[in-house]
């Protein structure tokens, strides 16, 4: 009972103006109003600073490419003291073909629905294996946070630190999942059989050269040389012309790298005349640089709903395009959009943090404030009109407009 009689008072006593305070309610008084002030221009900077402490951040660090992905796990084996992989095409188009398959029939697994597990689309590749791993991702928009989910993971992190694999290949699918526009990440491993022939080929005895047949002692026969023809009018012909080499880009050197106001793009395209890169509805061309590479950078708005596709168009110059997809880009993602799906290793106040809209909550809760403060001022004006306090209403004033600001931005 008591504790309610304090509560009642102490609540009248801030937010009521009555006799007891004055006219004055104490959330209204100076060092209550500086406090809020302080209070909600930390909320702002605590808003923009959280996404970045947690494991979801770098949302502008890089776009998903095989490129990148494998440049990441060839760099957690360098530092665990292991051998970088080689890109491998057979994996790659095993990697894109299980891509493709969990898009089209809606799943995230090693086993389809129709049972068609990892081992097949190696086969169906021509890649034979002595040794195989595949790690999947999905709900994912950069590539190191591909790479934190997998090493956070020990199942995967085991085939990204497994010394027997030598070669990899990645592939990469954009579409609908679960309700969301998202991105299906495949990485295949593999330590090919053709090592272990080459190595039991190795170990074996020289091969014996076989022996030269001994000269016999008969002369070698004359040579007659027949007569010449008669000679022939050389019939006149029009030089063969060449049809244009259709452009093709070497996957491996694609790099897509954050900048200030989006991506550097570098990459080698061999028998292209011209170069650009479409994002959207809008094309960048490309400049060559040196022989095969080239460079440019793209803008990026950061405030665009959803993910974009990042395209490369080349031409020969004789009006046909060539139309290769380099990346996917999701610039306005908040970070609680990027979750895991599999094995997540995140505790339970992480994963609240990353569920949590920040943004909202910090809305919530300048609205709040807003309403309190004009509710109370407009009390203390009207109950006691003969007492105006316009010191206090100014520094009042000044709070609610930095509210409104907060809210705005």
């Amino acid at each position: 009972m008591r504790i309610f009689h304090w509560f009642h008072r102490t609540c009248k006593n801030h937010f009521v103006p009555h006799a007891g305070n004055d006219h004055h309610p104490h959330i209204l008084r100076h060092e209550r109003l500086l406090g809020i002030g302080f209070f909600v221009v930390f909320l702002k900077v605590a808003v923009l600073v959280m996404p970045a402490l947690l494991p979801a951040g770098g949302i502008y660090s890089s776009a998903i490419t095989s490129y990148n992905v494998i440049s990441l796990t060839n760099a957690a084996r360098v530092a665990a003291g292991l051998h970088e992989l080689t890109v491998d095409s057979r994996l790659a188009s095993a990697a894109s073909m299980k891509a493709e398959d969990m898009l089209q029939k809606q799943y995230f697994a090693h086993t389809s629905p129709t049972g068609v597990g990892p081992r097949a689309w190696l086969r169906a590749a021509g890649y034979e294996y002595k040794k195989m791993g595949e790690n999947l991702a999905v709900h994912y928009f950069e590539s190191e946070d591909v790479q934190r989910g997998w090493m956070a993971s020990p199942t995967h992190r085991a085939n990204i630190l497994d010394p027997d694999f030598t070669e990899v290949g990645v592939g990469i699918r954009q579409g609908e999942y679960e309700g969301y526009s998202t991105i299906f990440v495949v990485q295949e491993f593999g330590k090919p059989l053709q090592e272990e022939v080459l190595v039991q080929a190795a170990a074996g005895d020289e091969p014996v050269p076989e022996p030269e047949p001994e000269p016999t002692s008969e002369p070698a026969p004359a040579v007659i040389q027949p007569p010449e023809p008669p000679a022939e009018p050389v019939a006149l012909t029009m030089p063969e012309v060449q049809e244009p080499t259709q452009p093709t880009v070497d996957q491996e050197s694609i790099k897509l790298t954050p900048s200030i106001e989006g991506y550097d793009v570098e990459l080698s395209i061999v028998s292209a005349t011209s170069a650009s890169v479409q994002v959207g509805n809008t094309f960048t061309p490309l400049s060559e640089n040196e022989p095969g590479v080239w460079q440019g950078s793209i803008q990026v708005d950061e405030e665009a709903e959803g993910i974009e596709e990042v395209a490369l168009v080349t031409s020969t110059g004789f009006n046909e395009e060539v139309i290769v997809p380099l990346a996917v880009i999701a610039p306005s993602q908040l970070p609680q959009d990027l979750f895991l799906v599999e094995e997540p290793s995140h505790s339970p106040v992480t994963k609240f943090l990353m569920s949590v809209s920040f943004d909202d909550l910090a809305e919530n809760i300048y609205l709040g404030i807003l309403a309190v403060l004009m509710l109370v001022m407009i009390l203390m004006v009207a109950v006691k009109i003969e007492v105006q306090r316009h010191d206090v209403l100014v520094h009042t004033i000044g709070v609610l407009l930095l509210l409104s600001t907060l809210i705005v931005l």
